[in-house]
């Protein structure tokens, strides 16, 4: 949960937060971008420590997600062959579906940083 934290006080996250107000008065495409001047993917592919926390923080946060959906929604994963996580950073998310239902053949597409940080683990 550590890294949620980190991600949460991380000063690329709260400088978004803090140009809000210039977001609301120009024609960036989100406060992140008002900020920054580019995408989150982009900024945190230059700061690696920065897309650490937020990679991790995803996947902790998914750990959680996951447990409650795979037993609410066991009726949907039964009726599946495959499984494409668009967007579904290390793996977490895949892991859990496939822990749970073991049949699922599960890919997961996202950016190749991501996936390899991934592979790494």
């Amino acid at each position: 949960m550590s890294s949620v934290v980190l991600s949460m006080v991380d000063r690329i996250m709260v400088s978004s937060f803090q140009s809000l107000h210039t977001w609301f008065q120009g024609s960036e495409s989100s406060p992140f971008v008002a900020a920054h001047g580019m995408i989150l993917w982009n900024l945190l592919e230059q700061n690696p420590e920065s897309g650490k926390n937020f990679h991790d923080s995803m996947a902790n946060d998914s750990c959680l997600l996951m447990s409650v959906i795979l037993n609410e929604g066991k009726g949907v994963f039964n009726n599946l062959k495959s499984l494409v996580d668009v967007g579904g950073g290390t793996g977490t998310t895949a892991h859990a579906v496939v822990g749970a239902f073991p049949h699922l053949n599960c890919m997961v597409l996202d950016l190749p940083n991501v996936v390899a940080e991934g592979l790494l683990m």
